[in-house]
């Protein structure tokens, strides 16, 4: 589900109207918007997980690796 969500958020006419964030003001005046909250919200989730996994692959002594490295 959020892999669809994912592919289909944003067309290339859309990252074309895409305006910069410049500081605080701006970024509250765009997060007044319920979607980009949410979305918002979901990286940020996102992010928490990711360093969860990080620590605990850390305190387990296995370093990340990418597919394929030898050890």
């Amino acid at each position: 589900m959020l892999t669809v969500c994912l592919v289909n958020a944003i067309s290339p006419e859309d990252i074309g109207k895409a305006e910069p964030v410049k500081g605080v003001p701006s970024l509250l005046r765009v997060l007044k918007d319920p979607y980009v909250a949410k979305g918002l919200g979901i990286l940020l989730q996102l992010a928490g997980s990711l360093g969860r996994c990080a620590e605990k692959q850390r305190r387990n002594s296995r370093p990340l690796r990418a597919s394929g490295e030898k050890a």
